[in-house]
């Protein structure tokens, strides 16, 4: 009796295993000739590539070529003034892509420093003492930040330099220096001009 139950056993065992279909590997092989893992490879590295070259495009600089245009030449004779006081300045940050302007960041003086700093570097390789009105008196430049304006002196002469967003990826820059009666002795306006050249009239005399 249990030698017929083991057999029956067995044949309802068999019976089922044949019954079961084998899985059809082209469900689960985007290539029945290429490894899985090799496929996405190819599909990512595609992607990739064109996402890279999307990025690039998108940040590939639109400039116009460079200019310059004297308003009001320089000839006044500079070694009657020993100092130069930023009145105003405002420029584009190249490293964060901002612009330093005192009238958007008056409430942030530490922030509107950075504008004064790169002036009064290339300014200084000159023969003048510059001042910068936030190194001066800094609670004052909060209340006042064209203070500077104020102080008047034979000897002084009083810059305003400002850069602003121009057409596509240019940046248009204007300098305006006066004396301490308010004339302007020296007026120009760039474009794509870096900021020793603008400055170079002030030094190189």
């Amino acid at each position: 009796m249990k030698t017929k139950l083991f057999t029956l056993a067995f044949l309802v065992s068999f019976i089922s295993f044949s019954q079961v279909q084998p899985i059809n590997p082209g469900l689960y092989r985007t290539n029945p000739d290429k490894p899985n893992v090799k496929m996405e490879t190819k599909v990512n590295t595609r992607v990739n590539a064109t996402t890279t070259t999307n990025f690039n495009k998108e940040n590939e600089l639109v400039l116009s070529e460079e200019k310059t245009n004297v308003k009001t030449p320089l000839t006044a004779d500079l070694s009657n003034y020993t100092d130069i006081l930023l009145v105003n300045i405002s420029l584009k940050d190249d490293d964060y892509s901002k612009w330093y302007d005192t009238d958007m960041y008056n409430h942030l003086p530490h922030i509107n420093s950075k504008a004064y700093i790169p002036v009064k570097d290339i300014l200084s390789l000159s023969v003048f003492k510059i001042q910068n009105p936030i190194e001066i008196n800094r609670k004052k430049f909060k209340k006042d930040r064209y203070f500077l304006k104020s102080i008047k002196k034979d000897s002084y002469l009083y810059l305003i330099l400002k850069q602003t967003k121009g057409r596509g990826d240019d940046v248009n820059s204007s300098i305006i220096v006066r004396d301490y009666k308010n004339k302007i002795i020296y007026n120009a306006t760039h474009i794509n001009t870096g900021l020793n050249e603008i400055l170079a009239p002030l030094i190189d005399f």
